[in-house]
């Protein structure tokens, strides 16, 4: 609410909140594990498991902070 200056705390932006983490955390994981994945085939799985975590969270934090910005606290139209 602080961030992006939301006046309304409702159950509806509650929800809105949980489903955009979700969301943000599967597709960026999934997203930078496939592409690690191909890009770094030959080392070990153990390696590239840490390397698309590492992509991965980079991806949540953009993605997240997107997602809460246009879909959860969206100004008044």
């Amino acid at each position: 609410y602080y961030t992006f200056e939301s006046k309304e705390k409702s159950f509806k932006s509650v929800v809105k909140f949980a489903v955009n983490i979700a969301v943000c955390y599967v597709f960026s994981y999934v997203i930078a594990r496939e592409f690690i994945n191909f890009v770094l085939s030959g080392l070990s799985e153990k390696f590239r498991d840490n390397i698309a975590m590492l992509i991965g969270m980079g991806l949540f934090v953009i993605t997240n902070y997107f997602g809460q910005r246009l879909l959860v606290f969206e100004k008044d139209k």
